[in-house]
């Protein structure tokens, strides 16, 4: 997939009005994992392809963002806007993800300090209504 082919994927994800956060899981991102697990639709499963993750609502995203997931106290599960992130996004190598789906977020410290940075944002926007 060409980064044209990318930006138009991302662009159409975020034209849908209503879902244009992505719930990134900090405990089922592994150390060595290549990407950012992501959940998928429907609070469904872990996806590393945004075509495969789940895109959820503002109010969705505000009650699940920055949260801990289960009974992992210090494993967080952040909402990031698409927005923030899409020019982070990368193809994946090939064979590295079933049909070759992409693009993914790269399991990097830069894009989780932007992960939580865009969390904390939404948190205190969110405490700024209430």
């Amino acid at each position: 997939m060409s980064d044209h082919s990318i930006t138009s994927l991302i662009e159409k994800l975020e034209g849908a009005e209503e879902s244009k956060y992505l719930i990134a899981s900090r405990k089922r991102t592994r150390r060595g994992d290549a990407y950012v697990s992501l959940w998928g639709p429907d609070r469904c499963g872990y996806k590393w392809p945004l075509p495969w993750a789940g895109l959820y609502c503002a109010s969705e995203a505000d009650n699940i963002g920055d949260h801990p997931d289960d009974d992992y106290a210090d494993e967080h599960s952040y909402a990031v806007p698409l927005s923030a992130v899409a020019s982070l996004m990368v193809m994946p190598r090939v064979g590295e993800i079933d049909g070759d789906a992409g693009p993914a977020l790269p399991n990097k410290p830069k894009v989780w300090k932007i992960i939580k940075a865009q969390a904390a944002l939404l948190r205190a926007q969110s405490e700024a209504r209430v």
